[in-house]
């Protein structure tokens, strides 16, 4: 099972360096889980070899990657897209941790059984489970062990992702976590074998004629290397407006810091860092259309999925060539009648994080230009940091969860 080591030991080495006792008890609990899930995994992969040897002749085809910057509407789009059941099959949250057949035939016999019980006790545990342990994400990113996820998890149970950022936030002394596509061949084809291997899995444990859809809030700096290895792989780039999608994404990361290093305030040199992080980003996705080809490559703009959902939805089928079928078109109707009354309480400002917009707009030029975003007022603050120190926007408040 892949393991990036030039990672760990970046990450052994920072953790001794910047040791407290309130963040000691937080990494050691972290540690604990993530070798215990690592050593459970290696386990059902081992069953599955021999149980289902026909998983590595899986085909993978025409997998639809759904990516953007942090706070774009990835999430939105890919839960909706995921209840198209007849040409998609996603991972929840559960199968990205614990991606094996065998785990997903033993969770679904348990759920045909719970079906059967008075009161359904396994699903009111499972929701317990979720109040429990994703509460802190309430009003940011709606989670659940059993809802459509993201896989990150893949990446990050093998230490190749810059998520690892949510428990050292100390992003310019982990170098090898942020861009994937840097990293020598060696290590890239490493984790893309396992990245591979998994898909497969999943896909055979679905049924094996879906197309895979995911969605991947980091996957900018891993474009490249997806594309190398799934060459008629469909990417769509949910892009937002700079001066909106930045700060939430800081905001995201900073409630998490909270908890762990109240010392870190907002406008700090590791929330700048994670702006630059956020601004590389942009960049990454703008540069992958020189090697993508334009039928693989399709843009949703995050104002537009918002403001009409069904009709972006339609919009992106005719791109991917595919029919909105009627039971999906029933699921879609039902879920989006759920969703009109939400409004997310996440609230951020880029002057919160000592982040100008104009500042902002000189690092993005091309991204402004390219999609019509409104440029800035202009910023006279003299006393401004890498990104500047105060913004004219305030965003306030998120009508969905992104």
């Amino acid at each position: 099972m892949y393991l990036n080591r030039a990672a760990l030991h970046e990450i052994t080495s920072v953790a001794r360096h910047r040791l407290s006792l309130r963040r000691s008890l937080t990494w050691l609990v972290y540690a604990i889980l993530f070798y215990s899930i690592r050593g459970v995994l290696g386990a059902v992969r081992w069953i599955d070899d021999r149980l289902w040897p026909e998983i590595a002749d899986q085909k993978i085809e025409r997998p639809v990657f759904i990516f953007g910057n942090a706070r774009s509407g990835t999430t939105l789009l890919h839960r909706l897209m995921s209840l198209d059941e007849e040409h998609f099959t996603s991972m929840k949250l559960y199968q990205s941790i614990f991606c094996a057949v065998c785990v997903r035939r033993s969770v679904e016999a348990l759920d045909r059984l719970d079906r059967r019980l008075p009161g359904r006790p396994l699903r009111r545990g499972v929701k317990l489970f979720n109040r429990l342990v994703f509460s802190g994400w309430g009003g940011i990113h709606e989670m659940g062990i059993d809802q459509a996820e993201e896989d990150e998890a893949v990446f990050g149970l093998t230490l190749m992702t810059p998520s690892v950022v949510l428990l050292l936030p100390y992003l310019d002394e982990l170098p090898g976590v942020a861009a994937f596509d840097t990293l020598p061949a060696e290590e890239r084809r490493g984790f893309m074998d396992f990245y591979e291997d998994t898909l497969r899995r999943h896909l055979h444990a679905s049924g094996g004629q879906r197309a895979f859809l995911n969605k991947n809030a980091l996957f900018a700096p891993r474009l490249r290397s997806m594309f190398e290895r799934f060459p008629d792989a469909r990417f769509v780039y949910l892009v937002r407006h700079p001066f909106d999608a930045i700060p939430s994404f800081l905001s995201m990361f900073h409630a998490k810091w909270s908890s762990h290093s109240p010392e870190i305030g907002t406008d700090s040199p590791e929330a700048r860092a994670l702006a630059r992080l956020a601004i590389d980003y942009y960049r990454c996705a703008l540069d992958c259309r020189k090697f993508i080809p334009e039928e693989q490559f399709i843009t949703v703009r995050y104002d537009e999925l918002v403001a009409n959902p069904r009709d972006s939805i339609e919009k992106l089928y005719r791109r991917l060539g595919l029919a909105v079928g009627e039971p999906f078109r029933a699921r879609l109707e039902g879920e989006l009648a759920a969703q009109e009354s939400y409004s997310s309480g996440h609230r951020y400002s880029l002057e919160e994080f000592g982040l100008c917009e104009e500042e902002v707009f000189g690092e993005l030029k091309d991204i402004f230009t390219e999609f019509g975003f409104d440029p800035p007022q202009r910023c006279d603050d003299p006393d401004v940091h890498d990104f500047g120190a105060r913004a004219t926007r305030p965003r306030e408040t998120e009508s969905v969860d992104p």
